[in-house]
């Protein structure tokens, strides 16, 4: 099964979870972070795209992840952590507080979000959970993208996705749908790419 074989790939190759061939796939087609770049990554437990993010970027780069749960640290010097809800409104101040003396625009190369809300086995309400969480993590990156910035976040396929994806069309260049082979063939969840932000 799919599932077996990406699982045992992580632990061999040293990933926190199998989500980082998400990822790996997707940058490796939209090359949406680059080496240098600065990146928020929302969502971040158990750690594994703050993984691929810190190799893609380097020591010159930096990583900020955020999460509501516990996370084992990075030793890496360039990549952070803060252990908080991304649905608070104090995680913004949290955020820029943070990075105040690294950027001093406050701004990101990229937003990334792997974030998926803890599903009832009820399809309807885990899809608004879902697009709750995607429709945050797009807020937040409207605040923290740099101009020609990229966005990516995974969310879970329903009637109102549609209309999300137009939501952020009206502020990227080029947006994109993807389901990369790592995601099971049977889940909801599709990945919703953004590149070159327009602006807020």
């Amino acid at each position: 099964m799919k599932k077996d074989k990406f699982a045992i790939r992580a632990k061999r190759e040293g990933y926190r979870s199998r989500a980082a061939y998400k990822l790996k796939d997707i940058n490796k087609k939209y090359k949406l972070i680059k080496k240098g770049d600065y990146v928020l990554d929302l969502g971040c437990a158990p750690g594994s795209w703050m993984q691929i993010i810190s190799k893609i970027v380097g020591s010159k780069g930096y990583v900020l992840g955020v999460d509501i749960s516990k996370m084992e640290e990075f030793k890496e010097s360039h990549v952070e952590f803060i252990q908080q809800d991304i649905t608070k409104d104090e995680i913004i101040d949290m955020i820029k507080s943070a990075i105040k003396d690294k950027l001093k625009d406050k701004k990101f190369n990229a937003v990334t979000s792997d974030m998926a809300p803890s599903t009832r086995g009820i399809i309807h309400l885990d899809q608004e959970l879902s697009l709750e969480l995607s429709m945050r993590a797009f807020e937040l990156a409207k605040i923290f993208l740099r101009k020609k910035g990229n966005f990516i976040c995974k969310t879970f396929q329903s009637s109102e996705y549609e209309e999300f994806r137009k939501e952020t069309s009206k502020y990227f260049e080029l947006v994109k749908t993807q389901k990369p082979p790592a995601s099971k063939k049977r889940s909801k969840e599709v990945f919703l790419v953004c590149k070159s932000f327009k602006g807020s």
